[in-house]
């Protein structure tokens, strides 16, 4: 009598088992993660600081996404990338307020940890040469300079006549590419050297710095423009 019970029960908690999983009940995953060297402005309910994250065993520059959560067990510090073993909870959506993740991540082992070496564009750049010459200023003429934020994705800065402001693209730890300048209409005698200055912007692919210098190549390892850091 026992067994037939059993046999009778049984399939009631096989269903019962189907049915939590199309709740959103599958058992606890396991991924490798990689998380970015900063946060980023982002909104989920309110406004707030999102972590970025990718999958996979590798990551690529430009494929970030946000995270709108934490890690639970994860110790988070600016300026690094780092690769984490995570297990992904699935949580009852049943018991969640209706703004809330139906999914937790938390830390299993911290993989690599490395410094994010494009952080050091970020920083206030001032031009010295263009296309292998030295750019001249008069007397009483400041020099061309521009500011990178890495974060942003934005470059900006005051040429020889006007401001200007773009895009970057960084597709790898030295691989960069500006996107169309744009830049307010002032007039003036340097308009000429303005223009070639944001052509060069155009050529760049590649980056590095050396001696506080950050040189500008193009895809030929060509140098065409080096900036100095501001002091």
């Amino acid at each position: 009598m026992n067994i037939l019970k059993v046999l009778a029960v049984l399939p009631l908690v096989l269903a019962g088992c189907s049915a939590v999983k199309k709740a959103g009940m599958d058992a606890d995953v396991e991924k490798t993660i990689w998380i970015n060297s900063y946060k980023v402005d982002c909104t989920g309910v309110a406004p707030m600081s999102c972590l970025q994250y990718q999958e996979g065993e590798s990551f690529q520059y430009d494929g970030w996404l946000n995270l709108y959560q934490g890690i639970e067990g994860f110790e988070y510090r600016p300026g690094n990338i780092y690769k984490l073993r995570v297990r992904v909870e699935q949580l009852n959506m049943a018991n969640l307020p209706a703004d809330a993740s139906s999914i937790r991540y938390h830390l299993v082992k911290v993989l690599d940890t490395k410094s994010d070496p494009t952080l050091r564009l970020n920083d206030i750049w001032v031009l010295e040469k263009l296309e292998g010459n030295v750019f001249e200023v008069r007397e009483h003429e400041n020099r061309p300079q521009m500011e990178i934020n890495v974060a942003q994705r934005r470059v900006g800065g005051k040429a020889p006549c006007n401001n200007f402001f773009g895009s970057i693209t960084l597709k790898s730890e030295d691989t960069i590419e500006f996107g169309k300048m744009g830049s307010t209409m002032m007039a003036c005698p340097q308009l000429d050297k303005e223009r070639k200055m944001f052509k060069a912007f155009d050529a760049i692919r590649t980056w590095k710095i050396e001696n506080n210098r950050l040189i500008f190549s193009d895809e030929k390892k060509m140098e065409v423009m080096v900036f100095r850091k501001v002091d």
